[in-house]
């Protein structure tokens, strides 16, 4: 009876483990292939609520007109979110059309506002939503190497920090968003109720913007810094 259990055991998890396989195939944390409108369903219902909550998110535009397509200037046209009479145009994703680099700062030493951000009834509210495309939210490409963590980054629509996943999702008509200060900005986190550190020498979404012709949208978390605090160890920071 235990041989035949064991037997059973390894059968199972070697046809789990060539299943799991097959996921690495194809790049999906750069096409995004693996993205479950069930598993994004799932989140959104029965676990943002309860992190907004937690966390006392609060989103809050600056931006009086929003680009909704009913007449108001096409941000897309745009540099740096101004209309013609230089009045800031508040971005929307309601209409399937615009697409948006969103910016974010601070990294923290884990960003996960920015992950839980675009799934919030706020997000939709203040920016709208469209069936046809998503917000992709990209995170550095050693996540994608950790079992479990990875696969549900890849079901909500997570991808790698590469251009080449920014343009593929770009290109799919997505919007983006980028922690742009990166590990760099990490290593600077401090807890503070005064002190927010921004790495903003990081300047290649900005020519991606230009490249494909996207407005850059900006997003600046206050607090973020206050989540987890950093290990400080100067010295070996300068290092890395």
């Amino acid at each position: 009876m235990g041989f035949t259990f064991d037997i059973v055991t390894d059968v199972l998890l070697l046809v789990f483990w060539v299943k799991y396989e097959s996921m690495f195939r194809n790049k999906p944390q750069e096409s995004g292939s693996l993205r479950s409108p069930w598993v994004v369903s799932l989140f959104e219902r029965h676990i943002i609520p309860d992190v907004e909550r937690y966390f006392n998110v609060k989103l809050v535009m600056d931006g009086t007109q929003k680009d909704d397509g009913t007449g108001t200037p096409n941000v897309q046209d745009k540099n740096l979110l101004q209309s013609f009479d230089g009045e800031r145009v508040a971005p929307c994703l309601a209409n399937a059309n615009n697409r948006y680099i969103f910016s974010y700062h601070p990294h923290g030493v884990f960003p996960g506002t920015a992950l839980i951000l675009p799934f919030t009834e706020q997000w939709r509210c203040h920016l709208g939503w469209n069936a046809l495309h998503c917000v992709t939210v990209h995170a550095a490409g050693i996540i994608f190497n950790v079992p479990m963590v990875r696969d549900f980054l890849l079901r909500l629509g997570g991808r790698v920090v590469t251009r080449s996943a920014l343009e593929s999702s770009l290109e799919q008509g997505n919007s983006v968003m980028i922690v742009t200060g990166g590990q760099t900005e990490m290593l600077h986190t401090k807890y503070s109720d005064n002190e927010m550190h921004l790495v903003t020498h990081h300047h290649g979404f900005l020519k991606l913007a230009i490249k494909h012709q996207v407005p850059a949208v900006p997003l600046v978390c206050f607090a973020e810094n206050n989540v987890m605090d950093n290990i400080h160890v100067p010295w070996l920071q300068k290092r890395m």
